[in-house]
């Protein structure tokens, strides 16, 4: 059967002879790699996390039904050449070949001719800007009584049980709690670049989960993220941007 893949592997690209090799072209893992197009969703955000056995394929959209799906996929050598197993799109198995500009080129073996267009993404954040405890701009901005009261199931909770206001997230580099009257914890993973957080967060009283926060700009006090929410619901994600902005220790 391992024979019969090359084979095939081979017999495609060698029917091409329109199509330039660059040899040994390879993708960096751990990795992270920004789809600069893609056909499989709409508008997408789209991006390919490579980890040592398997692949996260980010479609960041409200026209998608999962903002990211995990996949086992390989990278084989044939001929000297690069090829990557992964379904994307309608194919399955690229060569991995590189531009001038420095970006990296999925050429399919079957199907559609449209080739995939990759960027790598180098680290954009420091951990230790993203960790630390946030409060989220509105409730900066208006008073406790502009907001509705506690949801009636706690009704039979003592008050001061009740965490503090305002309501607040508490980061670290494995876990990210929410803090709003009671705790919801959820684990956490970043992608090699820091951009992208992976969790299943069901925020206290809602009836959605957060699935991936991407940060868009961090500082020492603020951060700027997309929060990719899947509604328990609609069975369709939503997307929120938030500023938070640290609480002082």
């Amino acid at each position: 059967m391992k024979y019969c893949f090359y084979f095939i592997l081979i017999f495609a690209f060698g029917c091409d002879q329109n199509r330039d090799s660059t040899n040994g072209t390879t993708l960096e893992v751990p990795g992270t790699y920004k789809i600069i197009q893609n056909e499989g969703v709409e508008n997408a955000d789209s991006y390919i996390e490579l980890n040592d056995s398997t692949a996260v394929v980010y479609y960041l959209s409200e026209s998608s039904n999962h903002p990211f799906v995990l996949h086992n996929y390989s990278i084989n050598n044939v001929d000297s050449n690069n090829y990557l197993q992964l379904p994307l799109s309608t194919n399955r198995t690229f060569l991995i070949q590189s531009t001038e500009n420095g970006s990296t080129l999925l050429y399919p073996t079957f199907g559609s001719k449209d080739t995939l267009e990759l960027e790598y993404q180098s680290k954009k954040w420091k951990l230790e800007d993203i960790e630390g405890s946030w409060v989220n701009s509105i409730y900066l901005e208006r008073e406790k009584s502009s907001f509705p009261p506690p949801p009636i199931i706690l009704d039979s909770i003592d008050e001061s049980a009740l965490l503090p206001w305002p309501p607040n997230i508490v980061l670290s580099k494995d876990t990210i709690i929410f803090n709003e009257y009671i705790s919801k914890k959820s684990s956490i993973q970043f992608d090699p670049s820091n951009q992208l957080i992976k969790m299943s967060l069901y925020r206290p009283f809602q009836y959605y989960k957060d699935a991936v926060w991407k940060i868009k700009s961090v500082t020492d006090s603020t951060m700027i993220v997309d929060q990719y929410q899947f509604s328990l619901d609609s069975l369709k994600t939503y997307v929120i941007r938030d500023q938070l902005y640290k609480k002082q220790q």
